[in-house]
């Protein structure tokens, strides 16, 4: 489950490679997947995508530097597939335009590349990935040490000696990719 994010009205700089998929060999299908992946790469403004847990951290960026900045956006809905999004080219390019100074400021390691969002959900970063097996005095504690909205580079060790890490994150290069779609989107919408 995640976040499909179509720009209203990108710049397409040639036509999107098509495929009939009931006789497609799956090697025609890897081409296809291929030509697409490209294609998308070209036509930056189409179509962005991230999973729930690369989209909270990015959606929190954006209700960050709305308020900071008080740019105004309605952003119900971001949370949801429902449509929301912005209307205008120009406003894509405020959004970006603070997101790009925000990621700027974060100072973000680039050998790490990962931005963590505390939002009150740990996860055990070493052997079983994914795990939420953390007992309550450890979230506790570890939620009373690094506040709602805290950003961490890198897992934190607790107490009791495990390696943990918030459970939203999302990478610098997907931000970025973020603001890139922005620039060449036209608007969007979140579906």
């Amino acid at each position: 489950m995640g976040m499909d994010i179509y720009g209203r009205n990108p710049k397409i700089k040639s036509p999107r490679p098509e495929l009939d998929f009931s006789g497609a060999s799956e090697a025609i299908r890897e081409v296809y997947f291929e030509e697409l992946r490209k294609w998308e790469e070209e036509n930056q403004g189409t179509y962005f995508r991230a999973n729930l847990w690369s989209w909270r951290p990015i959606q929190f960026l954006i209700n960050f530097v709305n308020e900071k900045y008080n740019l105004g956006f309605d952003l119900s809905n971001y949370d949801n597939n429902s449509g929301a999004g912005l209307e205008t080219q120009e406003d894509c390019d405020i959004l970006a335009d603070k997101l790009e100074s925000m990621i700027g400021k974060l100072g973000l390691n680039e050998e790490t590349d990962t931005l963590y969002l505390q939002l009150g959900m740990w996860v055990v970063s070493e052997g079983d990935h994914g795990s939420f097996k953390l007992s309550d005095e450890i979230q506790e504690e570890l939620n009373e040490q690094y506040p709602l909205g805290s950003i961490l580079e890198s897992s934190v060790i607790t107490s009791d000696g495990q390696l943990v890490q918030p459970a939203w994150s999302t990478s610098k290069s997907h931000i970025q990719e973020f603001v890139n779609f922005l620039r060449h989107c036209g608007g969007f919408e979140i579906w």
